[in-house]
């Protein structure tokens, strides 16, 4: 965002980027949650 604007003359720090899409805009960044460790453990012997 803050390479779209600046090609546009508007210098802003991303901080002030970060801020304006939370507040003003309710935008956000959609994170995908880690799946949970798996601990690789003896091996079942199956017969």
């Amino acid at each position: 965002m803050r390479v779209f604007l600046s090609r546009y003359g508007i210098y802003l720090s991303k901080f002030t980027v970060h801020k304006y899409m939370n507040k003003m805009l309710n935008l956000a960044s959609i994170i995908m949650r880690k799946k949970p460790g798996y601990k690789s453990e003896h091996k079942h012997k199956i017969l």
